[in-house]
């Protein structure tokens, strides 16, 4: 596809483009992944695996906090998540997209629905597991959350993604507050993706409660640089983790100087 001349380009040749950018989880590469998917969308509006894929890149917007209007983006995604579902009922990787987009605004009901189908459809699909990986995170079963990120590596050990399932048993671990364990797999994850600097959110709380305020006040500022209006209340809004979970990630964040509101 990138070999191509631009005349000859088709909406498939645009949605393989745009795969490399939507994946690289950075507020750069998510506007990149949008205009070619749009640009597929328009050769093709009813092209399933560029409307799921679309909808996880609005949705991506809410939760990496690259929006400054989360309703719009969180409408938008689900509004593309719903036309994309009735021409995905049997692809896997198309269902995993919707089912992260489903996630990422918050309908875990329909999420694990999607994910569950998409993995039943194809048990080798590592994106699935990712996914299903993140959604039982949020929803407080950190054991289940590590057994599909370490079945979506064992699948695809050269996935570009595989960074998003070292940070996601990281998140896990920490939900069990076994911060050690989380320290290393987020550390993991930001040396394989250093521009993904959206883990401090995380990784600062850690090194709180495992007693590196040293390291803390470090990752505080680097979350910063990319996030200048960063505050407790945004952290809120975006993440999606239990209450109780969501009040020990602002609690963290909070003890090293991040403004509340």
């Amino acid at each position: 596809s990138r070999r191509k001349h631009p005349e000859s380009l088709d909406a498939y040749d645009l949605y393989m483009q745009a795969l490399p950018h939507v994946s690289a989880l950075d507020s750069t590469s998510n506007a990149k992944g949008i205009a070619l998917l749009d640009q597929a969308l328009q050769l093709d509006p009813d092209y399933g695996s560029a409307l799921a894929m679309t909808a996880w890149c609005h949705a991506q917007r809410c939760v990496y906090g690259w929006t400054e209007d989360f309703a719009s983006d969180s409408r938008r995604a689900l509004a593309l998540a719903e036309r994309a579902v009735q021409q995905t009922a049997s692809d896997s990787f198309a269902l995993s997209m919707l089912g992260a987009a489903h996630t990422l605004v918050r309908d875990f009901e329909r999420a694990e629905e999607l994910l569950s189908r998409a993995v039943q459809h194809d048990p080798n699909c590592s994106w699935g597991w990712n996914r299903l990986g993140w959604l039982h995170g949020y929803r407080d079963r950190p054991d289940d959350s590590i057994a599909c990120f370490e079945k979506a590596l064992r699948l695809s050990p050269l996935d570009p993604m595989n960074f998003n399932c070292h940070f996601g048993i990281g998140a896990a671990h920490y939900i069990e507050t076994r911060n050690d364990k989380a320290i290393a797999w987020m550390e993991k994850a930001l040396a394989a993706n250093p521009d993904a600097r959206w883990i401090f959110r995380q990784l600062v709380p850690a090194y709180v409660e495992a007693g590196n305020l040293d390291a803390a006040h470090n990752g505080l500022q680097l979350l910063l640089q990319d996030y200048p209006g960063m505050t407790c209340d945004k952290i809120r809004a975006a993440m999606l983790y239990s209450r109780p979970v969501m009040d020990r990630i602002c609690a963290g964040l909070a003890r090293v100087g991040l403004p509340l509101c």
